[in-house]
């Protein structure tokens, strides 16, 4: 009994062990890539990535990151973009189902102006965060996720916009830092 009792300790330690490694892996790489976007794309058009916050645990690590328009159109310039991304260490990845990986996350959206009229027609379309945004990372570098918005019902003055929910794939590599080979399909609801 004592050597099976040690033996799931060892597994469990072990297993402990590879979750924590891989956290830092994620870490490592989410750096690599922003810091990679926003000296090549961040440049081409405008867009600056900046870690604000990274919590790394031992099963699973959260992330903030707020995303800036730094190009000269002064209405995007008044937008502020964040996300909050929740990190799954693998091996066995459980947030987004079931399989094995290296980590997943899983990434909520909202933007934010200093009106906050502005701010509440915001919210009446796309609610409390602009899509749901998942993903998987393999141990071989590669890539799956999708983002999911929300339907958009908005009645104004007697007319009517609608728009069905809205799914875009995307897939890719990230085993060369300067290129994410990405691939993507956009299936937009019925509008």
């Amino acid at each position: 009994m004592k050597k099976i009792l040690g033996a799931l300790v060892g597994v469990v330690l072990v297993y402990v062990g590879i979750c924590f490694s891989l956290g830092c892996v994620a870490e490592s790489s989410i750096n690599e890539r922003i810091e990679l976007h926003n000296q090549h794309a961040g440049q081409l058009n405008g867009v600056k990535l900046e870690l604000k916050k990274f919590s790394r645990g031992i099963l699973g690590s959260e992330m903030d990151i707020n995303i800036r328009f730094t190009g000269t159109d002064a209405v995007l310039n008044l937008f502020t973009f964040s996300s909050h991304s929740k990190i799954q260490h693998g091996p066995l990845l459980l947030l987004n189902g079931f399989s094995i990986g290296a980590y997943a996350t899983e990434s909520t959206f909202v933007i934010t102006t200093p009106d906050d009229e502005v701010n509440k027609k915001i919210n009446d379309i796309f609610g409390d965060s602009i899509g749901l945004v998942k993903a998987n990372v393999s141990f071989t570098k590669t890539y799956s996720g999708n983002w999911t918005l929300n339907p958009i019902d908005i009645e104004n003055d007697g007319a009517q916009f609608k728009v069905g929910k809205t799914l875009i794939s995307f897939g890719g590599n990230i085993k060369n830092p300067q290129s994410s080979n990405m691939t993507g399909e956009f299936n937009i609801g019925a509008i």
